[in-house]
């Protein structure tokens, strides 16, 4: 070891204070100083950390005082050569004597389970038994097995092979995982005999072998896989057991997710774990003391889905942005996620995991990193936390769904069919009325109005209240930059007929401004939740107004559309213009079929008047001002409109008929005039297709 001057002077203190928190290159970092001295190990000599802790601690005891300083994180740095290894050093607080020195150590925050792998399983077994005994809110009716379910015996080396169950009691588990390219073992009409005698282990995918030996070690005898427990060649087949996913996922005993893996020929296995560096001793007094180090990039890049960036879940955990298993990790009581580095239990009464940091701080961030929660709350639904079903809102699961990622755009029904199912049969007191491709008919005007893209009515008046996290750059709006589906999907009016995240303003005193009459809905197969076909409808009797349009484009993808004859104002602190942004549901200025020119005019439907949400407002003026804007700004209400087209094949001696291309919203405050609308509406009966 050698010492030599810091880089930064401290300043004198009567007891030099060994650990202090400073920045260098931008970066906090703790160093050990004796005297104003940096101790550095510049050779291989030492074995380890043990010995710096050692020298450390001796030097403490004699010269330090209790610190004015804590540090969340006190780092050991060896530079050997051109390298250096860096270590969070931490106190083994039930085997230290505390005292002025030892305070000055964060406690450890890793849990007891971190450094004991081997009880792994055990420890999954106490989460299972947890969450049956003690959860109420989590589902514990003895269930009925699937159609068919692999039977994987008790201990491996037991044979393995397809069973029809005829829907018999037992206990069985689930496999939520990726598809990917992989060629995979399948269950069809050529197959089925085969399988049901016996599935050769050594023909399955990594994926599957490993799941098998869970079910083996938790003792579970029946697991359920979709491509080999439903004929993948029959489409009846296939649409009778799709129906049923709902019950299968959410009547399973547990739910294995391959969270960290994009194909079944991947492994369920865990990275090597580094050990923990300890030292133990006594200070001089005679005092226990523990110490221990772990080296810092594991814990500094120790990934959780419940907190990550796009870009860490589609390197980590790229089953959590696949829209199918979204529903499949709601509707399962538990699931018990395979990361890479360790497993993670989850059910709805929260996350564990072998570190305990899993339900660390939730992502709450607003803008593209990306998206995780929108301007209303709403969360994306790889990092949704599970919450009890009953309460959450239809509103809330679509937006978290939309943000997932889907193979065919034909799914995008089909791949929350369940999660409807699931919310109907848990409000028996409550129904929502006829599922309309995506929304309910109880409450279709409230649905009606998603939107893709920022919201419009900005949050400011006198420039002095604004939306905490709004961007004050106010020419800052993304919209869509994708274009309209080719197939078809869903009707205009249907959040599942774009390919994209979409939002909903969150409900404020909401009020409707038109009138459904009639739904028209026309099924591709039995499943009301299920695929669509061309043909579905909404009959509304409601104001509309004409009006052109045109899109400014500097060039960046944030294109501004405007309405360029209606009246109203989307900033607080403006009063009414003769123009008014929307966003289009797609790209309308591509050229493609979908083009529309801009010598088309455009309809647009107010469909809620909404107060205006005072909620996470910030305020830069004094009190009594802020209470006269805050009170104004609360009279104000929100007009929420569909923007429209005339559909393709209209009929002037028809009923008027239309479709969907982007929203709008917008208040009128004129002045001390409010909520007086001067667009020129008329009254008309039309179809919304």
């Amino acid at each position: 070891m050698d010492i030599e001057q810091p880089s930064k002077d401290f300043g004198n203190k009567e007891r030099p204070i060994i650990f202090k928190q400073y920045v260098v290159d931008l970066e906090d970092y703790v160093v050990l100083e004796e005297g104003g001295l940096r101790l550095r190990q510049t050779s291989n000599g030492c074995p380890g950390c043990a010995g710096a802790f050692r020298a450390g601690v001796e030097t403490f005891v004699e010269t330090t005082s209790k610190s004015d300083y804590y540090a969340e994180t006190v780092e050991l740095r060896i530079i050997t050569g051109n390298s250096t290894i860096r270590h969070k050093l931490f106190l083994n607080e039930d085997r230290s004597i505390h005292n002025d020195v030892f305070d000055l150590f964060p406690k450890r925050k890793l849990s007891e389970n971190w450094f004991n792998p081997a009880n792994r399983w055990s420890l999954a077994s106490s989460w299972i038994e947890n969450c049956l005994q003690d959860h109420k809110k989590c589902s514990k009716e003895d269930s009925l097995l699937p159609t068919r379910c692999l039977d994987v015996g008790t201990q491996p080396g037991d044979k393995v092979h397809i069973v029809t169950t005829s829907n018999r009691p037992g206990q069985y588990a689930c496999l939520s995982y990726c598809w990917g390219k992989a060629e995979l073992n399948k269950l069809t009409s050529e197959t089925i005999a085969t399988y049901t005698e016996e599935i050769p282990q050594a023909d399955l995918p990594k994926m599957y072998t490993d799941a098998i030996g869970v079910c083996q070690y938790l003792g579970i005898r029946y697991l359920w896989i979709d491509s080999l427990c439903i004929l993948q060649d029959s489409k009846d087949d296939w649409l009778q057991e799709s129906t049923q996913m709902a019950a299968y996922y959410g009547h399973c005993y547990i739910c294995i997710a391959a969270t960290n893996l994009a194909s079944p020929d991947a492994s369920l296995g865990f990275d090597d774990r580094p050990e923990a560096v300890s030292a133990n001793g006594n200070d001089r007094f005679g005092a226990e003391y523990s110490l221990f180090a772990y080296p810092s990039d594991r814990l500094d890049n120790l990934p959780h889905f419940s907190r990550a960036e796009t870009a860490t879940l589609d390197e980590h955990f790229p089953l959590m942005r696949r829209a199918w298993v979204f529903q499949e990790r709601l509707l399962a009581p538990r699931t018990l996620h395979f990361a890479g580095s360790e497993i993670l239990f989850e059910c709805a009464k929260g996350l564990s995991c072998e570190c305990g940091h899993a339900m660390d701080s939730y992502w709450m961030s607003i803008g593209d990193g990306g998206r995780r929660m929108n301007m209303e709350g709403m969360e994306d639904g790889a990092v949704m936390k599970r919450r009890a079903p009953e309460s959450l809102r239809w509103t809330q699961y679509v937006v978290a769904y939309s943000y997932l990622n889907l193979t065919f755009a034909s799914d995008r029904l089909p791949a929350i069919s369940g999660l409807a199912r699931d919310y109907v049969s848990r409000r028996p007191n409550q129904h929502p009325g006829q599922y309309l491709a995506g929304l309910w008919r109880n409450d279709i005007y409230d649905q009606l109005v998603w939107f893709v893209g920022a919201p419009l009515l900005r949050h400011r008046a006198k420039k002095t209240i604004r939306f905490q996290n709004e961007d004050p750059d106010e020419a800052k709006f993304w919209t869509t930059q994708k274009a309209r589906l080719r197939e078809y999907v869903a009707p205009s009016w249907s959040w599942a007929s774009v390919f994209d995240a979409i939002s909903y303003r969150a409900p404020e005193d909401n009020r409707p401004l038109c009138e459904v009459l009639d739904a028209s809905m026309s099924l591709n197969g039995d499943d009301e939740f299920g695929a669509l076909s061309k043909g579905c409808s909404l009959t509304i009797i409601g104001r509309l107004y004409e009006s052109s349009w045109t899109a400014i484009s500097d060039g960046s993808s944030s294109v501004p559309y405007m309405l360029t004859s209606m009246v109203g104002s989307q900033r607080m602190d403006l009063d009414d213009s003769p123009s008014i942004r929307f966003l289009p549901d797609y790209t309308i200025t591509a050229p493609d079929e979908y083009q529309i020119s801009r010598t088309e005019n455009l309809f647009v439907l107010p469909v809620l008047s909404q107060k205006v949400s005072l909620v996470g407002w910030s305020y830069n003026g004094d009190v009594a001002e802020m209470d006269k804007e805050r009170e104004r700004v609360g009279r104000i209400r929100n007009t929420l409109c569909l923007v429209l087209r005339r559909a393709s094949g209209y009929v002037e001696s028809g009923p008027a008929c239309y479709e969907r291309v982007g929203f709008t919203e917008y208040v009128n405050a004129v002045g001390a005039v409010e909520n007086i609308d001067p667009n020129d509406y008329w009254e008309e009966i039309f179809m919304l297709v």
